[in-house]
């Protein structure tokens, strides 16, 4: 009984941990992927730099959200 607790308490934590490392990087890749700024004029001349990062979009917008 207490061995088949101990495998469901397991399967249960090794669950949640993979979820959360998913989170977690996921996190990371939006950290590192994001670029502040309201300056648009730093954005339009410097976007191309940031679109040819793997995984970037123009703008500093992982994602490709835009406003407007």
């Amino acid at each position: 009984m207490i061995s088949e607790m101990m495998d469901i308490i397991i399967k249960v934590l090794s669950k949640e941990r993979e979820r959360t490392r998913e989170v977690v990087e996921a996190i990371l890749d939006s950290e590192q992927e994001y670029l502040f700024t309201n300056d648009k004029d730093y954005k339009d001349n410097r976007s191309e730099i940031v679109a040819n990062q793997p995984g970037g979009q123009p703008g500093g917008q992982p994602g490709g959200h835009q406003d407007g």
